[in-house]
C-alpha cells in the first residue's frame, strides 16, 4: 500500500502550525451501513470502484515537485477491517 505523507498546517498560530493533515473524504452512511459498528481511530480497508472524472496539474517554474488533483465518481466500495497483523507499509511497497 502507498504511503501518504502528511502536510503540516500552515495555520496563524503555534498550535495549528503542528497539525498534521492527511487527504480525506466523507461518505454517506448509506453507503457504508457497517460503519455505524466501527470504533472511531481504528483502520478499516475500503476499496473504492472510481471513475476519473478530471484533473489538474499546476506547472510553476522553479516548483520542485508538479501539483495538482484529480476527481472521481464513486462507483462501487467494499470494505474490511485491518487485521493487527496486517503491514499497511510493506518493505519495497
Amino acid at each position: 500500500m502507498r504511503k501518504i505523507i502528511p502536510k503540516k498546517s500552515n495555520g496563524m498560530d503555534e498550535t495549528s502550525l503542528s497539525i498534521e493533515r492527511y487527504p480525506s473524504f466523507y461518505i454517506d452512511i448509506e453507503h457504508i451501513p457497517e460503519a455505524k459498528d466501527w470504533n472511531i481511530g481504528d483502520k478499516y480497508i475500503i476499496t473504492l470502484e472510481v471513475k476519473m472524472t478530471g484533473i489538474s496539474i499546476n506547472e510553476r517554474e522553479g516548483q520542485k515537485k508538479e501539483r495538482g488533483s484529480v476527481d472521481f465518481d464513486i462507483k462501487g466500495i467494499e470494505t474490511d477491517k485491518v487485521k493487527k497483523e496486517y503491514k499497511l507499509l510493506k518493505k519495497g511497497l
